[in-house]
């Protein structure tokens, strides 16, 4: 396999999981457990909903393949309003900083938005395998 190929690989894995994850209300994927966040955060400056997260640290023996954060409408799980991926067959470097930006929709008034990091890895020895961070921000008005 070309290493376009299987980090389109590691990507669909990461969106299959995050589109698997809103649709069960957050029961989909475990809580990531021993992975360091710098940051984690959705925003809205300037009329723009950004989502940022910045993975600084993973456990002993483990390889961290892809990231992804998403913002989306509490009221609206499958609709993604703002998404960044990073992935890397051979292992991503830490840290690893990505900033999601989407000027629609608009938020007029205060609203709940769902945050989502979805980390692929592998421990030694075993399987690629997704985990999860969710976090509910209010932005706008």
């Amino acid at each position: 396999m070309s290493s376009s190929t299987t980090n389109q690989a590691i990507v669909d894995r990461m969106r299959s999981s995050l589109r698997s994850q809103a649709e069960q209300s957050g029961s989909a994927l475990p809580a990531c457990s021993g992975f360091t966040f710098g940051d984690f955060s959705v925003t809205y400056p300037n009329d723009e909903l950004m989502a940022n997260v910045v993975v600084t640290g993973v456990p002993a023996g483990v390889t961290l393949f892809g990231v992804t954060v998403v913002a989306m409408p509490s009221a609206s799980p499958s609709e993604t309003s703002c998404m960044a991926v990073a992935s890397n067959v051979s292992g991503l470097t830490l840290p690893v900083s990505l900033l999601g930006a989407s000027s629609l929709p608009s938020f007029p008034t205060p609203t709940s938005v769902t945050g989502m990091v979805v980390l692929s890895f592998e421990r030694k020895g075993s399987t690629q395998e997704e985990c999860v961070v969710q976090q509910t921000f209010t932005v706008g008005g």
